[in-house]
């Protein structure tokens, strides 16, 4: 669960729990028990408001829950959000992109373009494939048969995030997104501070797996399919080093 979402649940509970407690006050502090008040030489022949013991171990126990609620708050990773969680650090957002064709079996080297040590971020490749939906050959229709794409990231950890598709036989669209989490590392986490403002060593690669060709609805050729141009779109969180000006924590 993200910090803001479990502040919110504690702040609930605590209200929740204010309200049980005042209620409590209200309706039990003028009854009666014969639980006996202890005083200097013995117990006087008093008795106590009902439940005055387990009200106060009550409020005790909300106080408790209270404190290791906030602690487990404090305790998440609150990484892949766009508010703050480093002591030193905010997060910006940004978006790249590069347009290019890659031919058939061959793979594009995509140069990152990311201007701070990600946080978080999401890759889309898109591809419009040939439409042939009005084509024919000698009154034979003709059908484009489906690009196929394959992206691959490598992020600067080592972790390698692969997806592949082809485009859609109807529409012709074909789409891939990728979505990375990042975050801060355990050392990080405990410090609440960012160590390294690095990007890293990101690679991305674009491979056209399979441009698929004009075929008439027999099976015959028509036109061979060499590539396909496409659009690669990545948004994405970075940690920026602030000012005590810009940090909101």
């Amino acid at each position: 669960m993200s910090r803001p979402k479990l502040e919110g649940l504690i702040i609930m509970v605590i209200k929740i729990l204010i309200e049980k407690i005042k209620k409590e006050l209200k309706d039990m502090w003028a009854a009666e028990t014969s639980l006996p008040d202890y005083v200097p030489g013995g117990y006087a022949g008093k008795t106590i408001p009902k439940n005055k013991v387990s009200l106060f171990a009550f409020i005790a126990l909300t106080f408790i829950l209270a404190g290791i609620f906030w602690n487990a708050a404090a305790n998440t990773d609150t990484v892949g959000l766009e508010t703050g969680g480093s002591k030193n650090a905010i997060l910006v957002n940004e978006t790249w992109g590069k347009d290019d064709y890659t031919r058939e079996h061959e793979a594009t080297e995509v140069e990152q373009r990311f201007k701070g040590r990600v946080n978080s971020t999401s890759f889309e490749l898109a591809w419009t494939d040939d439409d042939t939906s009005e084509a024919n050959v000698g009154g034979i229709g003709v059908q484009n048969q489906p690009d196929r794409f394959r992206l691959t990231i490598v992020s600067p950890n080592g972790t390698e995030y692969s997806e592949e598709a082809e485009s859609d036989i109807n529409t012709e669209d074909g789409i891939i997104t990728i979505d990375i989490l990042v975050g801060m590392t355990e050392k990080e986490k405990k410090k609440g501070r960012i160590e390294d403002f690095e990007v890293g060593d990101w690679n991305v690669t674009v491979e056209c797996v399979e441009a698929g060709d004009s075929e008439t609805t027999l099976g015959q050729v028509v036109a061979q399919d060499t590539g396909n141009d496409w659009t690669l779109t990545v948004t994405y969180i970075y940690w920026k080093e602030a000012s005590e000006g810009e940090l909101t924590k």
